[in-house]
Order: structure tokens, then sequence, then C-alpha cells
């Protein structure tokens, strides 16, 4: 085993320093950056590559913890000298680092760009453009994180959505039927959004059905009643600028005034929530952040506050999103900029600990080594 450990130490020695190479993948040659390099050698000995697997694990989880300390652990195993572990404290370190990620020119100025409109809260994302045009575009959207409940009524963006925010789970179809019987008749083309904790077979197919033929156009959504989505209803409410129905207040679905229910300006359904876009509730949504705030600096309790800073981040609505085509260099394009947002989001809510992150797992990975040694002695 140890034979084994030293011509790996050696093969990261040689290996862990490229940045950059090439791979043939379905008749597509698709650039790759480090660890994903390093991920395609396979060792003809098996024991070698059981090894060889352990420290990638290791890498891997390092690297999810911490952007860029995968590779700084693999040096570090393979005691090379050289290793960069300087703290990152101020923007110029920052656009330091990114100069030494060896990216392209192209990434490099979007990511310098996207740097200047940051803050805590900003929430970065990359997609395609529709066209050949690369840009970044600022969106004052709020974010939370919810569950379609149907996949085959996706939303790219619906504008003047009506909304209906239920605290509980729709059983029955009886009790929308009034709000299904009024939008099939009076508005079969307007888009409505229920928020709720989750509906029934019976209701979802309902919905599907009437969505198919025309005569609905409405996307229900799940926010789970767990500790994040306990408030997270009081808080779309807030966004929407409209109330929450909820049987604790004393309040009846069926009961529910058609007039009661609020437009709002816009609403996407993306992969892992919803955005919802909404000036008219700005002034509302304000208030409620400072009350946030306020329980924030009463509270002594860690994952209370920890709960709190994530209700006031879906509540502040600074978004960029980094359009970028979909040709032959959108695969390279988009790894290099998710590299560099992973690296700016985690300088800026400071959880960039380089240092710290990789004597942790330097330290997990020796012990694991240390005990397959044992196991194969025995």
């Amino acid at each position: 085993m140890l034979k084994h450990t030293d011509e790996l130490k050696r093969f990261l020695k040689e290996n862990s320093r490229i940045l950059l190479s090439l791979k043939e993948e379905s008749y597509k040659i698709q650039t790759q950056r480090s660890l994903q390099h390093l991920f395609c050698k396979v060792f003809a000995d098996n024991h070698m590559q059981k090894l060889y697997m352990i420290v990638l694990e290791y890498a891997a989880s390092c690297e999810k913890a911490c952007p860029g300390s995968g590779v700084v652990l693999l040096k570090k195993f393979a005691e090379e000298n050289d290793v960069d572990c300087k703290p990152i404290k101020f923007k110029k370190d920052l656009v330091d680092k990114l100069e030494s990620l060896n990216l392209s020119q192209k990434t490099h100025a979007l990511l310098i760009e996207v740097l200047g409109f940051c803050d805590k809260q900003t929430k970065i994302k990359v997609k395609k453009s529709s066209g050949q045009k690369t840009y970044i575009e600022l969106l004052n959207n709020y974010f939370f994180k919810t569950k379609n409940l149907l996949r085959s009524k996706k939303s790219l963006l619906e504008k003047d959505a009506k909304t209906l925010i239920i605290d509980g789970y729709i059983e029955n179809v009886s009790e929308l039927h009034h709000i299904f019987q009024h939008f099939s008749v009076h508005e079969p083309s307007t888009p409505f959004i229920i928020f709720c904790r989750g509906m029934s077979d019976d209701v979802l197919n309902t919905i599907s059905v009437n969505n198919l033929r025309g005569s609905l156009n409405c996307f229900p959504v799940k926010v789970d009643f767990d500790l994040e989505g306990m408030n997270m209803l009081v808080d779309i409410a807030v966004v929407c600028d409209s109330d929450v129905i909820s049987c604790t207040k004393g309040d009846l679905i069926s009961s529910v005034q058609i007039q009661h229910l609020k437009a709002i300006k816009e609403f996407s359904l993306v992969t892992d929530g919803v955005l919802i876009k909404n000036d008219a509730s700005s002034k509302r949504v304000e208030i409620h952040i400072k009350n946030l705030q306020k329980k924030c600096e009463e509270t002594q309790t860690d994952d209370v506050n920890d709960l709190l800073h994530k209700r006031i981040a879906s509540l502040s609505s600074n978004c960029i999103e980094i359009s970028i085509p979909d040709d032959i260099n959108y695969y390279s394009l988009s790894k290099e900029l998710d590299e560099g947002i992973r690296l700016i989001t985690a300088v800026i809510n400071g959880d960039y600990n380089l240092d710290k992150t990789v004597d942790l797992f330097h330290k997990k990975l020796v012990r694991r080594l240390d005990e397959t040694t044992v196991c194969n002695l025995y």
C-alpha cells in the first residue's frame, strides 16, 4: 500500500498543475478543468485505482466545501511545496484570484463585471440565451425554494398572474371548484399560481386536464412544511402583497373571494423554485425585512438566526443572470463561469476559508487511508 501511495503522489505532482485538458466525448471535444481532468484517469492496478478513488472522493468533498480547495488538497497530499492558501479578504484579492484561475478572456471579463454588482444577498445564475449574444441582466426578482407539482406545466415567464396562498393540503377538488369555475369561464388565459403544502392526485389531475384543454392556466406549487418552509408562505404573501389562507385563522378555501386574489407583475418557475417580480409590494417587503432583522438581533439561538438570514436572503430581490449562446463553446464557458461564481459567492458571503478546509479534509483523508491500510493487512 505504501508503494501505491508513493506512486500516486508522484502522479499527482505531475498532473495537479494541469488546469485545462481536452476530452473527446460523443464526437465533441470538451474542455476539462483541473479536477475534471483528474477524474478521467483510470489505473490498470485495482489497488491503485481504489486508492486513487478514495483520494478523489475527499478532493471532491473538499471542493464542495470551499471553491478551489480540491486541487489544493491533492497538492498537499502529494507533498508539494507551492501550495497557495492565501486568504481572500478584499475585492482586490478576489480579482487577483480570478486572474490566477486561467479562465478565458471572455469569462474573466463577465465575472469582473458581475463582481461589481454583487453583495451578500445576490443570486447569480447562468442560462442559455435565446440568440447568439452574451449578456448580463440585473433582475429584481425574489427567489423561493419550492416544488412545481406539475412537471408538464413549466413556466419561463408569466406576466400579470393571480396568486392564491394556502397554508394547508388541498384534498378535494370541491375546495377550489369556485376558483376553477371563475377562471375557466371568465379568465381562461390568465395565469394563476397556487402556493400550498401539497395537493391530492385528484386535484392535480383536474388541474392538468383543464390546463391541457386550455380552460385553465394554473401553476400548483408546493412549499414544504419543514424548518425553512414553515414561514415561507408568509414571506411569499408579503412579496405578492397578499394574505395567507389558513385554517388556524378560521379561513376556508371554499370561501375565498375571487376579487381578493392579488396580481403580481410576473413569475417564472425554475428548476429549484420560483422567481417572483412584484414592484407593488416593495414597501411592504422593506418593512418585513426590517422586522426580521430586528428578530435576528434579539435571538440568541444560532439555528434560528440562520433561518432568519435565509428568509432575508429570499426577500432581497437582487439577482444576476448571465446569458450565453447555446453553441459549441457553451459547455466550456458554463463550467468556467460556474467555477468563478462559486468563488465569488463564497468570498462575499464569508464562506471562503481555504487553509482550514484543506487541513480538515487532509486529516480525514490520511485517517481514511490508514484505516484502508489496516483493513488490507488483515
